[in-house]
């Protein structure tokens, strides 16, 4: 999966196949300039698929997103400094 966004709360994440609202999911995912990745379970909350359509072919995108419901304090920490430092850059 693909990182579209993330908060304190949860992330949202380009997924190859939709999945079902309250689904559990274990994360691997990684912030920029930081080796481990994030650990976590989260629960789907919400899917969607959208058709994108370029200049030479049509697809599918599929976006969950997911609540954090086991997130390390470490890592949640790190999050929120990720996202106030590009709160601040922008």
């Amino acid at each position: 999966s693909v990182t579209c966004d993330v908060a304190g709360s949860g992330i949202c994440l380009v997924v190859r196949e939709p999945l079902s609202r309250g689904t559990q999911v274990q994360l691997a995912q990684r912030l920029p300039d930081r080796a481990r990745p994030l650990l976590a379970t989260g629960e789907v909350m919400w899917c969607e698929s959208h058709r994108m359509i370029g200049r030479t072919e049509q697809r599918q995108l599929t976006k969950a997103g997911v609540r954090f419901l086991h997130l390390d304090p470490h890592d949640h920490e790190a999050i929120l400094q990720y996202v106030t430092s590009h709160l601040h850059s922008s």
